[in-house]
């Protein structure tokens, strides 16, 4: 048997505080199946964001500014090794 699963992701990258409010927002793209993913870049984000914003607490994540850069090179195919967050990605 062949199983094709299929759905929409977004990972939202933050470094900072949101200006305005995220659970609104978060939960339309929930409500619209959207599987959100908060990632937190550095020290300066709040983690209660993080879990507004993300479809659940297995999907927020956080980095130092290193790893977050090396991050984007793994999705730019500069790196053939994956990370956690991209592991989570491909197995959802």
């Amino acid at each position: 048997y062949l199983f094709v699963f299929s759905f929409q992701a977004l990972v939202v990258m933050t470094d900072g505080i949101s200006q305005d409010r995220v659970r609104r927002p978060a939960l339309a793209l929930k409500s619209q199946g959207v599987r959100v993913f908060a990632l937190g870049i550095g020290r300066r984000y709040r983690r209660r964001e993080l879990h507004q914003i993300a479809s659940n607490g297995r999907y927020v994540f956080t980095a130092t500014l290193e790893a977050s850069t090396r991050l984007l090179d793994v999705s730019q195919g500069k790196y053939a090794d994956v990370s956690p967050l991209s592991n989570v990605l491909l197995n959802a």
